[in-house]
């Protein structure tokens, strides 16, 4: 069973968290929420290269996690 998050056009509600810390405390933030029209690979770049655009600086990433479910099979 799948929880429909999102109702069409729409398919994928996508988070962008960072981990923030300040000595000993870590804490993980939500930074953006974006609503996608697909789910292939390219599409999740396109995004990605625009929130990239949108930002006023660089960001300094040091690492990288992602919960990533390819699907397999008919829809």
């Amino acid at each position: 069973m799948m929880l429909q998050v999102v109702k069409a056009p729409f398919v994928q509600l996508v988070s962008v968290h960072a981990f923030i810390r300040k000595d000993s405390v870590v804490k993980q933030e939500p930074l953006c929420f974006f609503y996608m029209s697909g789910r292939k690979r390219r599409d999740y770049a396109a995004v990605l290269r625009k929130v990239l655009e949108i930002l006023p600086s660089q960001p300094r990433v040091k690492q990288i996690v992602s919960d990533f479910e390819r699907h397999y099979g008919s829809r």
